[in-house]
């Protein structure tokens, strides 16, 4: 009955103490909600106990945020629709737990910053410079690498988020300015 109660502790015990990381994931051990400097890779892992430390898996994977049309105004005063998405990934585990901890409010930066990016970009050059009816002059692809750089500054530097690319999806007229 003793060796039974031993047995059945050693069991919970290796269960609150084993964890495995998949290999789409990384994980940070965190003590008492401070992150813990190493970061765990795929495999099987020990931490101390469930009320000591805790697992907070990220994904390593490349991720989508496809953002939603923001209506800007370009440098000849006139307004356009831009619709962009961004593949990004976490670069820095630590320094992304520590600052936006979910993949929610990761998105909600990388929308605020790209979208601070795109309307400089936007702002900066006339309405020409996007939408074009001849073969040159337009300015998107130059325009989706410049701000997807100045992204990844931003958000690689502060969250620990790597911005693989930005694109731009479409420029459209306000419903208002269609006619």
């Amino acid at each position: 009955s003793l060796w039974l109660v031993l047995a059945l502790i050693c069991l919970i015990m290796a269960f609150t103490c084993l964890f495995t990381v998949q290999e789409t994931e990384t994980a940070i051990v965190t003590r008492f909600g401070r992150p813990l400097s190493g970061v765990a890779g795929s495999g099987l892992h020990v931490k101390y106990p469930w009320p000591i430390d805790t697992v907070v898996r990220l994904d390593r994977r490349t991720l989508l945020s496809d953002n939603e049309p923001i209506e800007m105004l370009s440098q000849d005063k006139k307004n356009v629709l831009v619709d962009s998405f961004v593949c990004w990934r976490i670069f820095d585990p630590l320094r992304f737990a520590q600052t936006v901890k979910t993949r929610i409010e990761a998105e909600a930066r990388l929308f605020d910053v790209s979208a601070s990016e795109l309307g400089a970009a936007v702002g900066n050059e006339p309405i020409e410079a996007f939408i074009n009816v001849g073969s040159g002059g337009v300015k998107l692809r130059e325009g989706s690498e410049r701000i997807g750089d100045a992204v990844n500054n931003v958000m690689r530097g502060n969250f620990g988020i790597e911005v693989v690319d930005l694109q731009i999806n479409g420029l459209q007229l306000p419903a208002q300015n269609r006619e």
